[in-house]
């Protein structure tokens, strides 16, 4: 574990194992609002230096109510599911198929977990 400023906020966050020897670290917990608690972790899931998830854990809980991936690694995220429970369960789930920031297709318990268009036309 070692403490750095990756943002150059002022504040330190804290990079966990370096699993291949590639100089990244795996994964980066930061702390957005500096109360002494990580709410963020950036997590390199291939181990190929690239950011490809984000957990947000808002309340600080240790539970993340959400996670961005990045499933081609350009930078955006393309899924996004949550959990605002808390359970362990999705409850949620979207995909931003072009990539402009707002969900394309959207999955809940309401549609059978099945997606629908969010914007049909």
């Amino acid at each position: 574990m070692d403490f750095y400023d990756e943002d150059g906020d002022g504040y330190a966050e804290i990079g966990y194992a370096d699993s291949n020897g590639d100089g990244q670290y795996d994964v980066v917990a930061i702390d957005t609002d500096h109360n002494g608690y990580s709410d963020t972790w950036h997590y390199d899931s291939n181990f190929n230096g690239t950011v490809d998830m984000v957990f947000t854990d808002a309340n600080e809980d240790t539970v993340a109510e959400a996670v961005a991936v990045d499933t081609d690694e350009n930078g955006t995220p393309d899924k996004i599911l949550t959990d605002p429970d808390e359970d362990g369960v999705t409850d949620s789930a979207g995909t931003d198929v072009d990539e402009d920031g707002k969900l394309d297709y959207y999955a809940d318990p309401s549609t059978q977990w099945q997606y629908i268009a969010t914007n049909p036309w």
